[in-house]
């Protein structure tokens, strides 16, 4: 067994949980894991989670980099030799980094799914879109804070708080054929309010069948309490016009240190309006060969200080 700590900052974490069939939930489960029932029903979901400074534990915070992640989810439950345990099965992860997705197999455990997020995030309202870069996710979700639980599977804060906080051992498929990953959350801090889902689609549950068993979204938690740090909330409420004549793509080898390069760019790119421009450069319309197309017309007989300057003008390449 090989055994990796990555620390991070949690800045968000949104839970849409779903109640499902539980024989549904049954047949998308690999040995040995059943589904863990709370008043008959399975539990599923859709987990939004935006981490900061995230890196493997020894390296320095500066060093982590943040990223916009989504893991669909099914509580469950299975049996060794020190008894029963419950969890979480994630059988899809999706992340917006692109050295998250690249290196999950040696440094974040389990499988990763680059994916492009949208994001637009106030004290009122959360707007999540998530489209993979496979084509395979489609997600989309609304979310608002409430004043008191509205569930049909948990009777009160604590209870749905307590639930998922005992499944804080979760695992997904490896990279390796045949193999799952677990990793173990360790937070500091569980506190959690309630949200109400106006809208929320997933074409991984349709697919699955698992949307149409639902009744409502009971559940829907934020975790910790709102965006954190000044630079966020400057995200929020400025604007930053940059202009560059290389794609965003093509930033990485502009750096030496790969880890450093998506810090900076994620910042960058996160919740941008991305506009391209083809076309021939400007630069050359104001060079010396485009200002003779503008000059005016001169006289037919011309001194010889200006035919010079004309040939000279002529004659010069753009620059």
């Amino acid at each position: 067994m090989i055994t990796r700590i990555i620390d991070c900052i949690i800045e968000r974490r949104l839970l849409v949980s779903y109640r499902i069939d539980p024989e549904r939930v049954d047949a998308l489960l690999p040995p040995p894991f059943r589904p863990q029932l709370v008043n008959g029903h399975a539990v599923g979901g859709v987990c939004f989670i935006r981490m900061r400074a995230l890196r493997p534990a020894p390296l320095p915070r500066a060093a982590g980099v943040t990223t916009e992640n989504v893991a669909h989810r099914f509580a469950v439950e299975w049996d060794d030799k020190q008894g029963s345990h419950s969890g979480v099965f994630m059988p899809r992860r999706d992340t917006s980094s692109r050295i998250t997705a690249a290196l999950g197999a040696s440094i974040f455990p389990g499988a990763y799914h680059l994916a492009r997020f949208d994001v637009a995030e106030s004290a009122d309202l959360i707007r999540i879109g998530v489209l993979s870069r496979d084509g395979a996710v489609s997600l989309s979700v609304a979310a608002e804070p409430a004043a008191a639980l509205n569930s049909g599977l948990f009777a009160s804060m604590d209870e749905a708080t307590g639930f998922f906080r005992r499944g804080a051992l979760g695992f997904s498929p490896s990279v390796a054929d045949g193999c799952i990953d677990g990793v173990r959350l360790d937070s500091t801090n569980w506190a959690a309010r309630p949200m109400t889902i106006s809208a929320m689609s997933s074409s991984l549950f349709v697919r699955w069948d698992c949307s149409a068993t639902r009744t409502t979204l009971p559940l829907g938690v934020w975790s910790p309490d709102g965006p954190q740090g000044p630079g966020r909330e400057r995200q929020l409420v400025t604007s930053l016009i940059l202009t560059s004549n290389r794609a965003p793509q093509d930033w990485y080898p502009l750096f030496p240190n790969p880890v450093v390069a998506e810090s900076l760019l994620d910042r960058l790119i996160n919740n941008s309006l991305q506009l391209f421009v083809n076309g021939p450069s400007y630069r050359p319309r104001n060079g010396p060969v485009s200002r003779t197309t503008r000059q005016p017309r001169r006289p037919a007989s011309r001194t010889g200080t200006d035919q010079a300057l004309v040939n000279y003008l002529s004659s010069t390449p753009a620059q």
